[in-house]
């Protein structure tokens, strides 16, 4: 999982995170407006890259020009590209914003045994009542034969 705030990153710092991104994720974000349409395009492929590297518990050891995104333009990922090292396994990604302009993503393996339902607690302290439930898309990545059908 990872959690970034928009306006923590000013325009230096979006660039410099995007000459991290593989080639078609940087012409996808280059697509965008200038300004804060560029930059939530920015931090929704670094948010994605975070969550995939630290579910693999790999966190930035793992190059992020590596492995790729195809992300719908508002929200959702449409096709996963995984590095040479993890293609046998697909992976389910699940975007959020929990409040305006903070962007989260999660990141798991996907697994048929598993319910594809991700259950996130809201508040401080977490409190089991108020699970708020999201159900999880469809698998992405991974050898074609490894999607569950």
């Amino acid at each position: 999982m990872d959690v970034e705030r928009l306006e923590d990153r000013d325009e230096r710092a979006i660039t410099t995170i995007v000459r991290t991104f593989a080639a078609p994720e940087r012409e996808w974000v280059a697509r965008a407006a200038a300004g804060p349409a560029r930059d939530r395009r920015a931090l929704r492929v670094w948010t994605l890259k975070e969550a995939y590297s630290k579910a693999r518990g790999l966190g930035l050891g793992l190059p992020f020009d590596a492995f790729a995104f195809t992300l719908d333009d508002e929200r959702g990922v449409r096709a996963f590209t995984p590095p040479a090292d993890d293609t046998a396994r697909p992976w389910r990604f699940v975007e959020l914003e929990p409040v305006p302009d903070v962007l989260v993503a999660v990141a798991v393996p996907a697994d048929e045994a598993q319910d594809p339902v991700l259950h996130l607690g809201y508040g401080f302290p977490w409190s089991r009542a108020a699970l708020r439930s999201f159900p999880l898309p469809r698998p992405v990545g991974g050898h074609p034969s490894a999607l569950p059908a």
